[in-house]
């Protein structure tokens, strides 16, 4: 990017920040959202993986949640249904790392098997709270768009 003025610059940042894949607003949601799946699914590299996603209920959890079996490469992504969809991207990104990065959970978890389970939920919630912040750097790097409602460490 030698010789470009910071405002080409700024302008190629956002333009590719927002190169995303074009919905179709008449599209039910989930079918938009599986359109975005599929994108970002090829991006990471993931296209071995089944994955679905579902609309639920907020209160369920935050915003989304994964759930996968990593042995048969299959996946479902349950987005709450009250999300912004300007943050869907970004969203998919976060969970799909989940997936990616699913071994070293699993190994921690293996590990906490061990522990007396009184220790183990303290450990437990400490363990999200340091891996939860690193995969919404990841995700919004990845995506290039902030998630301001999101406390990033």
């Amino acid at each position: 990017m030698f010789g470009e003025s910071s405002n080409q610059q700024d302008s190629l940042s956002s333009a590719i920040r927002y190169l995303h894949v074009k919905i179709d607003s008449s599209q039910p949601v989930e079918e938009r959202l599986t359109e975005k799946l599929k994108y970002w699914q090829n991006r990471l590299g993931l296209t071995e993986w089944q994955l679905w996603i579902k609309m639920v209920e907020p209160g369920e959890f935050s915003y989304a949640h994964v759930e996968y079996d990593e042995y048969h490469y299959q996946g479902i992504i349950s987005i709450n249904n009250d999300h912004p969809a300007e943050h869907w991207d970004h969203t998919i990104v976060h969970e799909l790392l989940h997936i990616m990065l699913g071994g070293v959970q699993g190994f921690t978890e293996e590990l906490l098997a061990y522990v007396e389970p009184k220790e183990r939920k303290v450990l437990e919630a400490g363990i999200e709270e340091k891996f939860e912040p690193v995969l919404n750097r990841l995700a919004r790097a990845i995506v290039g768009t902030p998630r301001p409602y999101l406390e990033l460490k």
